[in-house]
């Protein structure tokens, strides 16, 4: 009878909650893909449909200094625990001096869909 308390209670602050922190609810990971675009995976971490996910990338200099950071112009939509893989975002290609580079992506914006 907890668990189900629980899960409910879980859903309704991640209702709440979404606007200010989207990225807790819906995460991302950006990475360089084979032919050198970059590429986002999102996972929606809630149990209702997101519409109008919105994604920042920036690229990592070292652990210590984040460069210049991009708001992506797609936005996208989820199902309710939907993992998106494999969508490109225009970035590319990354290769520079035949040195990797490496971006962090960070969800800013989703309205839950009902």
């Amino acid at each position: 009878m907890g668990g189900g308390l629980s899960y409910s209670a879980y859903n309704k602050l991640a209702r709440l909650e979404l606007n200010q922190q989207p990225d807790k609810y819906i995460l991302s990971h950006a990475y360089n893909h084979k032919r050198g675009y970059l590429r986002v995976v999102l996972c929606n971490n809630t149990v209702f449909p997101e519409r109008s996910v919105r994604l920042q990338v920036a690229e990592v200099i070292n652990r210590q200094v984040i460069g210049s950071a991009q708001l992506l112009r797609q936005r996208f939509n989820l199902a309710a625990g939907e993992q998106q893989t494999e969508f490109g975002t225009g970035i590319g290609p990354l290769a520079q001096n035949g040195q990797q580079r490496h971006f962090a992506s960070r969800v800013t914006a989703a309205t839950p869909a009902n």
